[in-house]
């Protein structure tokens, strides 16, 4: 999860980013999928940087 927060802070394009549901609200278990809700300054050129533009 630590190396996910680095890339994030490092990209411009990520304004924000906050995790939701179970991991959000700090009650997750070892079957709880991540919820990851961003904030983008530009969805094309964030995809793009990553190769599905």
């Amino acid at each position: 999860m630590r190396d996910l927060q680095a890339q994030l802070a490092a990209d411009p394009q990520v304004r924000a980013a906050w995790l939701a549901g179970s991991f959000g609200r700090g009650i997750a278990d070892r079957y709880s999928d991540i919820d990851l809700h961003l904030l983008l300054r530009d969805v094309a050129a964030f995809r793009a940087a990553r190769g599905h533009g």
